[in-house]
């Protein structure tokens, strides 16, 4: 059900990149008022933020898919900006014509997934050696403890681990050189990048990926989180 992944270790690594002592402790960490520093190591050069589309659509009643934040922001007149939560566009409480938008929380969707994964492997020289963590907290995953994988970056395209075949990216993932990292919380509707400055203008150029760039002290999406601004 993982692919073309293989389980290297019980637990995360002592330090997620190697030669670096950044540890990210994920299940000790809810992403409400802490930043992005808080969720990726601090030694990349750039940071993105990747807004996860919903499902569903912007009218009521329409066949389901994928919605943008682009499409949501634009209907509910509201300015995106690096520490938007989604609650700015999809309150609790919700009519008309956003009536059926249903988030992606702590998850990607196999569109985004792939796209990302792509541009990934242009900006690392070991795209066939990547770690893949999943968070041993994830419902019907089954998981006594985080588990590790190492695999290829083209395996992200294979990634149903729960019985149902239900889409899952990893919680963390990042590869044996230390290019990149990348992390989805999972209370947040979005996944921050860690990388290099080309990685981020990569990012930020794609034409299927919704990113806008942020920095360590970014305050990290979070679902639960009302917003007050």
């Amino acid at each position: 059900m993982l692919g073309k992944l293989d389980a290297v270790l019980p637990q995360p690594p002592g330090g997620l990149l190697a030669g670096h002592d950044n540890r990210v402790s994920f299940t000790d960490v809810r992403p409400g008022a802490v930043g992005v520093r808080n969720l990726a190591p601090a030694v990349f050069a750039a940071y993105v933020r990747l807004l996860i589309p919903l499902r569903g659509d912007v009218h009521a009643g329409d066949s389901p898919g994928r919605v943008s934040w682009r499409e949501l922001a634009s209907a509910r007149g509201v300015m995106i900006h690096a520490e938007t939560p989604l609650r700015a566009l999809v309150p609790d409480e919700d009519s008309g014509a956003l009536m059926g938008v249903e988030p992606l929380i702590g998850s990607m969707d196999p569109t985004t997934t792939i796209e990302l994964a792509a541009t990934l492997a242009a900006h690392t020289p070991t795209p066939h050696a990547v770690f893949f963590l999943y968070w041993g907290g994830l419902g019907g995953l089954q998981l006594n403890s985080d588990a590790v994988y190492q695999g290829p970056l083209d395996a992200m395209r294979d990634l149903y681990p729960f019985a149902d075949h239900w889409f899952q990216p990893p919680t963390l993932w990042w590869d044996q050189g230390s290019s990149w990292f990348v992390t989805t919380h999972c209370d947040a509707t979005s996944t921050y990048v860690g990388g290099s400055q080309e990685l981020r203008d990569a990012l930020l150029a794609h034409a299927h990926l919704d990113a806008i760039e942020v920095d360590l002290d970014t305050e990290v999406d979070d679902w639960t989180r009302v917003p007050t601004r």
